[in-house]
Formats: C-alpha cells, sequence, structure tokens
C-alpha cells in the first residue's frame, strides 16, 4: 500500500510505457521512486509518488530523458538527494541531475 491506503498504481503495478527499459531503481526519502533505464537510447528517468502515480514536480511529466547515447547500468542518490546514474555504449558515461531550484 502506498500512503494514505492507496494502492500502488492500478493492481499494485505501474506500466511507464511502451519504449523504455528501467535497468535500476531507486528509492528517495520519503517513499519516491526513481526508474533509471534507457528511452531511444538515451538516459530516462521518470520519478513515482509512494501511490504510483508519476511525480510531475519532477518534471512537467514525471519524466526525463538526458541526451546521452549510453544505456543506464545503475543509479544511486548522492549528496544532497541529487540522482546519479552511470552507464555505458562503448564509454562509461556519469550524469548527476540536480533539479530545478525554482520547485
Amino acid at each position: 500500500m502506498g500512503t494514505g491506503g492507496s494502492p500502488f498504481g492500478e493492481a499494485g503495478e505501474v506500466v511507464a510505457g511502451p519504449s523504455g527499459v528501467i535497468c535500476s531503481l531507486v528509492i528517495r526519502p520519503r517513499g519516491r521512486l526513481v526508474a533509471a533505464g534507457a528511452g531511444d537510447g538515451r538516459f530516462a528517468l521518470a520519478r513515482y509518488k509512494p501511490d504510483g502515480r508519476l511525480d510531475r514536480s519532477f518534471s512537467s511529466n514525471g519524466r526525463v530523458r538526458a541526451d546521452i547515447r549510453a544505456y543506464v547500468t545503475s543509479a544511486a542518490i548522492g549528496a544532497r538527494n541529487r540522482i546519479v546514474v552511470a552507464g555505458d555504449r562503448s564509454k562509461l558515461a556519469i550524469a548527476r541531475f540536480i533539479g530545478d531550484r525554482r520547485r
């Protein structure tokens, strides 16, 4: 169960979309989930609220795609709760997502 007694997504599952592959999942403070993976061969992230809804405070639609042509192999929560992802294609790629300070 998510917060407030709501089930996580529908029937306990959430489907991110047809073109993404989740390679790493991390739990942030307050129960928010970050799914990291590949979307069209680029770093892609989606953040979910504890009840399974996309977190639109993360971006306008709850998802972010970086123009880094690599596949995510791992993700972690770094200093100041920033999301750090690493991946590879032919070379190592690392990115830290710092968010929008106005939110």
